[in-house]
This record gives structure tokens, sequence and C-alpha cells, in this order.
């Protein structure tokens, strides 16, 4: 049985929420460098690519707000949780097809985030986090 701690769940939703509304903020900064970025994964292309990469920002900001509000925590945590596999994805798709990304986009264009193994790391973790904090909101 997992065990969920109040304190613990206060923190994780906290952390949660200002990874996603930094990652959202600084790919404000730059919507069009984003898109690029978004284009160079190979994944989606044209209209797709670009409503991705031109709403994803605000969808990361609103998820976050709605965390530290903890407003619709089950939709909400599942909603991070599915952000963050996602993104996951796409960094380990581009880690395994050598696409000679120097910047996996996670942050936008202002802070470069090479793709690499301690970066797939760093997502497995933040997927485990948002999966605990939705979990938790069954049990809780």
């Amino acid at each position: 049985m997992v065990y969920f701690n109040a304190s613990i769940l206060l923190i994780i939703r906290f952390a949660l929420a200002i990874v996603l509304i930094i990652s959202g903020a600084l790919k404000l900064l730059d919507l069009k460098g984003f898109f690029f970025i978004v284009v160079r994964y190979n994944l989606v292309k044209g209209k797709l690519a670009k409503f991705l990469a031109y709403s994803l920002p605000f969808i990361e900001i609103i998820v976050g707000l709605l965390l530290i509000l903890k407003m619709f925590l089950p939709i909400v945590s599942l909603a991070a949780f599915l952000l963050i596999i996602t993104a996951t994805a796409g960094v380990i798709y581009a880690y395994f097809k050598n696409n000679k990304l120097d910047n996996c986009g996670c942050y936008g264009t202002k802070i470069d985030v090479p793709i690499n193994t301690k970066k797939i790391i760093q997502n497995i973790i933040l997927i485990l986090i948002a999966l605990y904090l939705f979990l938790s909101t069954f049990y809780v």
C-alpha cells in the first residue's frame, strides 16, 4: 500500500506546479523559436506542430496554476502526468533516433537543455512525482 503524507503532497504539488509554470512561461518568451524546436523533433508537422507549439505553454501554465490552487486536482494531476509523459516520450525518441537536437525545448529557447540520459532520468522522476500526486487524489 502506498502512503500519502499531506506535507509531502503539498511539496510535490507546488514543485510540479513551479516546473510547469516556469516551463510554460519560458516558452512564451519565444513561441516561434519553440515552434522550430517542435518541428525539429520530426514527430508532428505543419498546422499540428504550430498548434502544439503555440498552445502547450499556455496549457502548462494553466495546469501549474490549478495545481497551486488545488482546483480539479484529479483531472489536473492527470493532465500534468500526461504532459510530462508525452514530453518524455519525445525526448526518448530524439535520444534514440539521434536527431542531433542540441536543446530538448523543455524550457523553450531561453535555457538549453541537452537531450541525454540525465534529462531522461529527470523526466522519469517528474513522471513518478506526477503519478504519485494523481494516485493520491483517490486516497486522500
